[in-house]
């Protein structure tokens, strides 16, 4: 397993995602036992999410899509470069 991480520290990583977004997709992933989410029995208001071990099989999908996602956006810059080419 990796480290757990407050709400707040995984917000920071995620860019431009709303404090209600973050919390039901949290939700989601716990729902579907990719995340474990822990509470501090003395405070509360320490929650920490930290991702299990099932998850892990996600790594060489998520890799996948990352890799079609790159070579899918330097696709539509080139053929972008290209149609200005052609019209100037």
């Amino acid at each position: 397993m990796q480290d757990s991480k407050r709400f707040s520290e995984i917000q920071k990583e995620v860019h431009k995602i709303a404090s209600k977004v973050l919390a039901h997709e949290l939700k989601e992933m716990e729902l579907n036992g990719f995340v474990e989410k822990k509470t501090d029995d003395q405070s509360r208001a320490k929650t920490e999410y930290q991702l299990t071990d099932y998850s892990s099989s996600l790594e060489p999908i998520i890799k996948s899509l990352r890799d079609f996602g790159l070579q899918h956006r330097k696709k539509m810059r080139d053929e972008s470069h290209q149609v200005k080419k052609s019209a100037g």
